[in-house]
């Protein structure tokens, strides 16, 4: 064949997306339905060159229901009895020619778990990105003052203070234990992305959410502010910039394999500070505080060994989070904007009785909360809390 003609073959190949960089991607997610995992799985789809599976228990949360699963193909798997019960998972993994360029795990939480997936992929996966936490450094030794480093990731050499560190966080010594079974696979790469608590729209735990109405009504109910942790600084990191990292990992090629990378806000923050801000957003700029050390409710933070380092994440992922001055304003809006919608009204629900439940402790109280509610949101508690009505 002429060199001419196999150049515009070539030339009509790449036009038609023939080329191999339109070649489509197979990704596989452990979890992929909840808060952080269906910001990631909806940036997949929309990259428009991935083919994803999702392992999850079939919940859907939120809207992912119409975000995600459409898209997707859905196994439906209960990893706490193990993916070797999981059957429709089992043969999907072994299809024949299965191989996935990447597995995506949200919902790893001990080393045991980890070693049925990888026993179960075997050489099926290219790379292996495991979300874990910072709270793998609360079972480890540190010993500098500043910003918590990748490489604080040593258990102590005294087995007694390791069991007593693991007694403090088994959270942490669980998420560490995965991390040290994948990272201990050989001809498996593999990369941990290592998050502090993640805000952004549709939460499933509804912390920011919480805190964001408290300071609404904080004139009615004292927000708690207890002093051990009221200046403690702290790590955030917003849930669309742990999305995009995740997709920068996948696409960033063998500098990144076999590595672990921190992620936050570029602004180390406080409790007194997120609460501040939430506030000045909504208009509220002095906002009333329950100092008391008796009463020790607080929601952020959940480690204690300092804010983390994103240096390693600058350099190797080009990490530029959003600022957290735009990540207040952008989920205080989306909060608001769910408070006076139907949309979410199960969730609004699930809130509202939350609060009141606990917060809500006398009638005079609850009339208050009520009132607020209804004027600045048009809520009418009957709707949403069964017992109000009964109760006043």
């Amino acid at each position: 064949m002429p060199w001419s003609s196999l150049v515009l073959m070539l030339a009509a190949a790449l036009a038609r997306g023939g080329g191999t960089d339109n070649a489509r991607r197979r990704i596989l997610v452990f979890g992929g339905n909840g808060f952080i995992g269906a910001a990631t799985v909806e940036k997949l789809i929309q990259q428009g060159k991935n083919d994803v599976t999702v392992v999850s228990r079939g919940n859907w949360y939120w809207d992912s229901a119409t975000r995600v699963k459409p898209h997707v193909r859905q196994i439906v798997c209960d990893r706490q009895k193990g993916v070797g019960t999981c059957q429709d998972l089992i043969s999907a993994v072994r299809e024949p020619g299965v191989r996935f360029d990447a597995v995506i795990d949200f919902s790893c939480y001990s080393g045991d778990q980890m070693r049925q997936s990888i026993g179960l992929l075997g050489v099926r996966a290219g790379l292996y990105v495991y979300i874990s936490t910072d709270s793998v450094y609360e079972v480890c030794t540190k010993d500098h003052p500043g910003p918590t480093l990748e490489t604080d990731d040593q258990r102590p050499a005294n087995t007694a203070e390791q069991f007593r560190l693991n007694r403090l966080d088994d959270y942490g010594n669980r998420k560490l234990e995965a991390e040290e079974v994948l990272r201990g696979t050989k001809g498996l790469p593999w990369v941990f992305l290592r998050i502090p608590d993640v805000v952004g729209s549709r939460d499933g735990t509804r912390r920011w959410w919480l805190y964001q109405l408290w300071v609404r009504l904080h004139d009615i109910v004292p927000v708690h502010l207890p002093p051990k942790v009221a200046n403690l600084d702290i790590s955030l990191v917003q849930v669309e910039d742990v999305a995009t990292a995740i997709l920068d990992v996948i696409d960033g090629g063998v500098k990144v394999h076999n590595q672990a990378f921190n992620l936050a806000f570029r602004e180390t923050l406080t409790l007194r500070k997120v609460l501040r801000d939430m506030g000045r957003q909504m208009g509220v700029l002095n906002v009333n505080f329950n100092h008391n050390p008796d009463r020790e409710m607080y929601l952020y933070p959940t480690v204690w060994k300092g804010p983390l380092s994103i240096t390693k994440a600058e350099e190797y992922l080009r990490w530029t989070p959003m600022s957290w001055e735009q990540a207040v304003k952008v989920n205080c809006q989306f909060y608001d904007s769910v408070m006076t919608s139907d949309k979410f009204a199960q969730e609004k629900s699930k809130l509202l009785q939350t609060f009141f439940s606990t917060f809500a402790l006398d009638v005079t109280k609850s009339r208050a909360i009520a009132n607020r509610l209804k004027t600045v949101y048009g809520i009418k508690m009957e709707n949403y809390v069964p017992w109000y009505r009964d109760e006043l």
